[in-house]
C-alpha cells in the first residue's frame, strides 16, 4: 500500500490549478505542505513578499537565517515590499544584508518602502529628519541588480533639502512613485533631485506640504526636462487654501517630455497649458483644478488632436464648443463648473451642449453639473454617438427616459440627477417620468434596443418600476445580471415585481426596504424572493421600527429557500444602497 506522501505525490497539479485561485494566504501555506509538487507550484505563484522591520530595519541577529529561509521558500518573486516601523532610524548592516538576499532573487523587479524617514524623538534636528534612514536605505537601494527598475515610497517623510540627491544613484530606476507624509515639505531641491533622474519613464509624485507660498510658489517646470517620461501624474492632496504653494509657471508644459503618453495633474495650477498639442504621443490627460478652465486653457486643450481620452474637473459649459475638435476622443469625462446661479436650477444646455455630438468615436462618455438636458437632445447624442457603450448622466433631464433608446449599442447607463448647490436631492420621482423635471434614478446597463437587451445592471427607486415605463426598461433587459432596488413609501407593484422574478439571467439582487414603505412590502418580500432560484447573490436591508426583529427571520427564510444562493445582510443608509 501507497504511504501518505506516495499518495499526495501523485495528485495532479491540474488539481491545484483548478483550486489555486480559492486559497488564501493560509490556505496556501497548507497546501503547500502536501506534496514537492504543490510546494514548488505554490511558491512560484507569490508575485510578492513583505519584509517586517526585523528583516530589514533594525539589527537582528536571526535576520540573515530568516531571510534565506524566505528567499528558498518564495524564490520566484517580483515585488518586495520593505516596511519601516515608525521612529526608528534604518540600521545599515541590517539593510545591507537584506539587499544582498534579494539580490539573489533573479525574478525581482520592484522594490516597495513605507513609512520611510520617520526618526526617534531623540532627533537633533527636526528640518533633517529622517535624513539617516534616507541616505542608508537609498545606498543600500543602489547595490540591487539592474533588473530592479521599479521603486515606490509610500508614505514617506521627506528629509532635508539635500537628503533626495542619493535617488541619483539608482540608475536602474525606471519608474519612480513618491508619496509623501504630511510631516515632510516638498522643497525644490526635492524635485531637481528627481528632474535628475534622467531615465525615469514613469513618474507618481503625491504631497500634502510644500516649501512654496502664493508670493514665491514651488515650480514644478524643471520635470519637463525628463525626455523618457511616457507616464506622468503629479498630486497634491494638502489643505485647499495651500494649494497655490505650488504651480507650472511656465508657458509652454513640459516641453521636453516628447514621449509623454499619459499626465494627470491634481490639485496643481496650471495657469497655462501651451505646448501639449505638440506632445504628438500624448493620448490620456486627466485635469482636475480647484479653479474653473478659463479661455486659453480650453483653447489649448482644443488643439490636442491626439487625444484618446479626457478627463477634466470645473469645466464651464459655454466652454464646451472649445472640445469639438477633439475628434478622436473615445472616452471623455466632464465635471462642469457649478456657478452660484445654477446653484436653484439647471442651465440649459443649448448649443455649448450641443457642441459635443462633434465626437463622434466617443466610447465611454461621463457627464456631470447644473445643466439641463431636454429629451430632444439625447436623441441628438443618440444619433451622433453611435459607438458609445458606457454613458454616466448626472444633470437634470427634462425628458425622463425619453430619447435613450437610441443608443443601439449601449452596454452601460448610469443616470442621477444633478443634486449639487442647492438643488432638491433624490426623492420619490421616478425612472421614466414623463412631466418636466430631474430623472431620479440610477439605471445601470440599460441596453439600447430592446431586442437586443444588452444591459448587465440596473439600479432603481421601487416606484419607478411600477409605472409603464419603468417596466418597459426591463423588458429592454433580457440579459439583466445585476438588479438593485430601494423599496419606498410607494412600495414595489405586483407587475414590477413579476418582471424582476421573470429575468432568466439576474444572478445579483439587492432590495432595501426604506422605513416608509408600507407593511406589505417586508411582508411579501419574503415569498417573492423566494422564488427567484435563479439567483446567486442576494442581499436584504429593512429600515424603521421592527426592522431589527423581522430581518433574521427573513434571512433564514431565503438562506433555507435558496441553497444555493449566499444570502447577505445590508447595512448603512437604506437611501444609498441604490
Amino acid at each position: 500500500m501507497e504511504n501518505d506522501s506516495d499518495m499526495m505525490a501523485s495528485v495532479p497539479l491540474v488539481v491545484l490549478q483548478g483550486i489555486k485561485p480559492l486559497l488564501n494566504l493560509s490556505d496556501i501555506q497548507r497546501a503547500r505542505l502536501a506534496c514537492k509538487e504543490w510546494a514548488g507550484e505554490l511558491a512560484a505563484s507569490v508575485n510578492s513578499v513583505k519584509l517586517p522591520p526585523h528583516l530589514w530595519q533594525l539589527s537582528n541577529p536571526k535576520q540573515q537565517r530568516e531571510l534565506q529561509r524566505l528567499v528558498t521558500t518564495y524564490w520566484s518573486f517580483k515585488h518586495a515590499i520593505l516596511q519601516a516601523g515608525s521612529e526608528q532610524d534604518v540600521c545599515p548592516e541590517a539593510m545591507q544584508a537584506a539587499v544582498s538576499t534579494l539580490r539573489t532573487i533573479a525574478a525581482l523587479r520592484s522594490i516597495s518602502i513605507s513609512n520611510l524617514g520617520s526618526t526617534n524623538s531623540n532627533s537633533s534636528s527636526s528640518s533633517d529628519a529622517g535624513s539617516v534612514s534616507w541616505a542608508v536605505a537609498l545606498e543600500g537601494l543602489s547595490g540591487l541588480p539592474d533588473s530592479v527598475i521599479s521603486l515606490d515610497l509610500t508614505n514617506a517623510r521627506l528629509p532635508g533639502p539635500e537628503g533626495l540627491s542619493l535617488l541619483l544613484q539608482l540608475h536602474h530606476i525606471q519608474h519612480l512613485t513618491l508619496h509623501s507624509s504630511s510631516s515632510g515639505k516638498l522643497q525644490q531641491q526635492h524635485v531637481a533631485a528627481i528632474a535628475g533622474m534622467q531615465q525615469l519613464k514613469s513618474l507618481k509624485l503625491c504631497f500634502r506640504t510644500v516649501a512654496g507660498a502664493l508670493a514665491e510658489p514651488l515650480t514644478l517646470d524643471c520635470l519637463g526636462e525628463l525626455g523618457k517620461l511616457t507616464h506622468l501624474e503629479i498630486r497634491y492632496t494638502g489643505m485647499q487654501e495651500l494649494a497655490t504653494g505650488v504651480c507650472f509657471a511656465s508657458e509652454d508644459l513640459l516641453p521636453g517630455c516628447k514621449q509623454l503618453v499619459s499626465l494627470v495633474l491634481s490639485r496643481v495650477p496650471t495657469p497655462s497649458l501651451r505646448g501639449l498639442f505638440k506632445l504628438d504621443q500624448l493620448k490620456q490627460v486627466t485635469l482636475l483644478q480647484l479653479a474653473p478652465l478659463d479661455d486659453n486653457q480650453a483653447r489649448s486643450l482644443g488643439l490636442c488632436r491626439q487625444l484618446q481620452q479626457l478627463t477634466l474637473d470645473n469645466m464651464p459649459l459655454e466652454l464646451l464648443p472649445r472640445l469639438a475638435t477633439l475628434t478622436a476622443l473615445t472616452a471623455l469625462q466632464l465635471s462642469l463648473y457649478s456657478p452660484p446661479a445654477a446653484a436653484a436650477q439647471g442651465l440649459p444646455g443649448g448649443r455649448n451642449l450641443l457642441s459635443l455630438s462633434a465626437l463622434v468615436n466617443l466610447q465611454t462618455l461621463s457627464l456631470s453639473g447644473p445643466v439641463l438636458v431636454p429629451a430632444e437632445q439625447v436623441q441628438v447624442f443618440a444619433a451622433a454617438w453611435g459607438r458609445l457603450r458606457k454613458l454616466s448622466l448626472r444633470v437634470t433631464l427634462q425628458g425622463g427616459s425619453r430619447g435613450f433608446a437610441g443608443f443601439k449599442v449601449l452596454e452601460v447607463l448610469r443616470v442621477k440627477p444633478w443634486c449639487g448647490g442647492g438643488s432638491r436631492p433624490a426623492g420619490d420621482a421616478g425612472l421614466g417620468e414623463e412631466e418636466e423635471g430631474p430623472l431620479l434614478s440610477d439605471a445601470l446597463g440599460v441596453g439600447g434596443s430592446g431586442s437586443r437587451g444588452s444591459g448587465t445592471g440596473l439600479s432603481s427607486m421601487g416606484s419607478a418600476l411600477n409605472k409603464g415605463s419603468g417596466l418597459a426598461v426591463l423588458g429592454q433587459c433580457s440579459q439583466l445580471e445585476e438588479l438593485s432596488i430601494v423599496i419606498g413609501d410607494r412600495g414595489l407593484g405586483p407587475r414590477a415585481r413579476e418582471a424582476i422574478a421573470a429575468l432568466p439571467h439576474l444572478k445579483m439582487l439587492k432590495v432595501c426596504v426604506a422605513a416608509d414603505a408600507p407593511a406589505a412590502a417586508v411582508r411579501d418580500l419574503g415569498g417573492w424572493l423566494a422564488g427567484m432560484r435563479q439567483l446567486q447573490w442576494v442581499g436584504v436591508g429593512l429600515e424603521g421600527p421592527g426592522a431589527a426583529d423581522a430581518l433574521p427571520g427573513l434571512l433564514d427564510r431565503l438562506t433555507c429557500s435558496l441553497p444555493a444562493c449566499q444570502v447577505h445582510m445590508l447595512k448603512g443608509r437604506i437611501g444609498a444602497a441604490a
